[in-house]
């Protein structure tokens, strides 16, 4: 619940920062194209970190390759070949964690985030959320499980 919480208020102090950046952008007549450019930046790394958000107060969060291929690889244009060249790995194991069929090891991590420059933790804590998410709501129920130590 913490983390929802978290979530919820990141993302509502997030809304009036951007119209801010909005209506600059809007009346940038005086600014310069690197200003200009910092904002859209800013504006886009808001926007990632909103999606990110939203998807973490998710009970069943997505799959890592699911968010590398909607968030990162179609606003791009990137295919899977190219970007499978461009991380010296083959186009088989971009094409199972996109689909799913594998997950985000540490090597991996490191290779997406300076790809797309963010950080390994990035892309592993997704992994973790989307593992643990299955893991407890998975065929296995863990009801049988009793604490060793009891707290009195």
């Amino acid at each position: 619940m913490f983390l929802e919480d978290k979530a919820r208020e990141f993302l509502t102090e997030q809304v009036p920062k951007i119209k801010r950046i909005s209506f600059r952008l809007n009346n940038a007549y005086k600014l310069d194209d690197l200003k200009k450019e910092r904002y859209l930046r800013l504006i886009i790394w808001i926007i990632i970190r909103c999606n990110i958000m939203k998807k973490m107060m998710m009970k069943n969060p997505p799959h890592p390759g699911e968010i590398l291929k909607y968030d990162y690889m179609e606003p791009l244009n990137l295919k899977v070949t190219s970007l499978a060249k461009s991380l010296h790995i083959s186009r088989k194991s971009l094409s199972q964690i996109i689909n799913g069929k594998a997950g985000i090891s540490p090597d991996m991590a490191i290779r997406l985030s300076k790809a797309f420059q963010t950080t390994p933790i990035y892309w592993l804590g997704m992994q973790e959320e989307y593992a643990l998410a299955q893991a407890l709501h998975g065929k296995v129920t863990h009801e049988d499980i009793l604490p060793v130590v009891t707290v009195s």
